[in-house]
């Protein structure tokens, strides 16, 4: 049988193709973390923990399954060793993480890259098993940086692929060959007030020009925010024209928070130490929204108000099509069976699934106080 393979990097309209995936027998899906860098202690580990995941699995089709349902799953297997015993596809170099997705009836395989992490997992679902990648989506969500200093502003932005330098000029007009005004060498106490003055005049209308260029700016990054679906924007630099900035953002259409850091600002900083530097800080303002997000959820919940939580009551909203949104705690979620079987309906892994098959907005978060006994929450339409 011929495989069509279709390799992608991970983000939301990828992670809407591997949804997509239905298949009569099943879905094989393999998350394989190649987070330790070649040649480094412990980098062929992933290959071990593939071949052992792969001959569990095999072992227990073979055990529960159908002649037919073996062979079909053994087609899909024996890609993984062929995975764990080859280099990893050209086309995912960069990659921290894999996921492979294969249709057994079917003739469909999807590939999807990811520069965060995956759990290292094998199972069979009777569609393609998501939680990793939810979670890998949103460690990968885009978001910007901009550094100010003096004259220059420079803009980084970051996204599934990767990051990158957007942009970067100058916010004052250059001034080297402007001609030095002269006035009489009178000596006494008026003529230093007077060259004071004419200096602290130049100062203020040269930062007034600094002012409209960050305005404009601020404008530019509030579009380009919502253009690139930036939920963070760390701004950094010298704190007076962070400051500015700040006074002058106010995005339209798009959630976005702005955080004043004090990363120090030097001349040869590289992009990708800049996003090494800004991206704990990225994660502590989602973490934060994250938990009082949750904390809204179950104070909403508890008043009897448009939101529930718990597993049982989330099931029972989406049965009548009433949630918006879903929450889950990645942390809570246990390994997963290779084998799907018994009832499902109280996992976390089953009711998130439900949720997509509802088409609702599904969120990862990771050690959410709120959902600590209760592991899942949702908004309510009604």
């Amino acid at each position: 049988m011929t495989i069509a393979t279709v390799t992608l990097d991970l983000n939301r309209q990828s992670m809407a193709a591997v949804q997509a995936m239905r298949d009569d027998i099943g879905v094989v899906s393999a998350y394989i973390d190649l987070s330790v860098p070649p040649g480094a202690a412990g980098a062929d580990q992933w290959r071990i923990e593939l071949r052992n995941r792969v001959k569990d699995l095999r072992e227990r089709v073979r055990a529960y399954g159908s002649r037919d349902y073996a062979a079909a799953v053994d087609g899909a297997l024996a890609h993984l060793e062929s995975v764990a015993k080859s280099s990893v596809d050209p086309a995912l170099e960069g990659s921290r993480g894999l996921g492979v997705f294969y249709g057994l009836g079917s003739s469909e395989r999807i590939e999807v890259g990811s520069r965060a992490r995956v759990s290292n997992a094998v199972v069979i679902r009777d569609r393609a098993y998501l939680p990793p990648l939810l979670v890998a989506v949103g460690e990968l969500a885009p978001f910007g940086l901009v550094g100010l200093h003096r004259n220059e502003a420079r803009v980084i932005g970051s996204s599934s692929t990767g990051g990158e330098e957007l942009t970067s000029f100058r916010l004052n007009p250059d001034t080297s060959d402007w001609r030095q005004m002269s006035w009489p060498t009178a000596s006494g106490k008026g003529s230093a007030q007077q060259s004071g003055s004419l200096r602290d005049n130049f100062e203020e209308r040269l930062f007034a020009t600094v002012r409209k260029s960050l305005g404009r700016l601020a404008k530019q990054m509030g579009e380009l925010a919502l253009d690139a679906g930036w939920d963070v924007l760390v701004v950094f630099g010298d704190p007076r024209l962070v400051g500015e900035f700040e006074a002058a953002f106010a995005p339209r259409g798009v959630e976005t928070s702005i955080v004043a850091s004090d990363l120090v600002w030097e001349d040869d900083l590289t992009v990708e130490r800049i996003l090494r530097l800004g991206k704990p800080i990225v994660d502590e303002v989602r973490k934060q929204r994250e938990s009082d997000l949750a904390d809204e959820m179950a104070g909403v919940a508890s008043a009897g108000g448009r939101a529930v939580i718990g597993i049982e009551a989330t099931v029972k909203a989406l049965g009548s099509n009433r949630v918006q949104t879903l929450l889950f705690d990645s942390s809570q979620i246990e390994e997963p069976e290779p084998l799907a079987g018994g009832d499902r309906s109280k996992s976390v892994e089953q009711v998130v699934q439900m949720a997509f098959e509802s088409d609702v907005d599904v969120l990862a978060v990771s050690a959410v106080p709120a959902l600590e006994s209760e592991k899942i929450a949702a908004t309510l339409r009604w």
